[in-house]
């Protein structure tokens, strides 16, 4: 087994639609108990799962639900840190909607 510190995510998939990130999000990369462990501060990601592949996908499903909870959400739902973490969302990710919306 490779050992690695860091992974970058370059795409992720929402509602179906792959995307290409304007800038990669970086993961952190460890393997205790014969499980990968992945994750991200800036986006407050975290996932496990026995196989690399399998982590990176929990971490595209929460890349997700994060879009829909925070970009896709109206404005006046928000708290201000919310609002941070949404910009920080539509700066990685792009879309001319969200940004209009920013």
């Amino acid at each position: 087994m490779k050992c690695i510190d860091w992974l970058p995510l370059s795409d992720v998939k929402i509602g179906g639609k792959s995307i290409k990130l304007k800038e990669p999000i970086y993961l952190d990369v460890s393997y205790e108990y014969d499980n990968y462990i992945i994750s991200n501060d800036r986006f407050h990601l975290r996932a496990e799962d026995p196989s690399l592949k399998g982590a990176i996908a929990e971490i595209n499903e929460e890349i997700e639900v994060l879009w829909e909870y925070y970009v896709e959400a109206g404005l006046d739902e928000l708290s201000q840190d919310a609002l941070d973490l949404r910009r920080e969302l539509i700066s990685a990710l792009g879309g001319e909607s969200a940004d209009a919306q920013a």
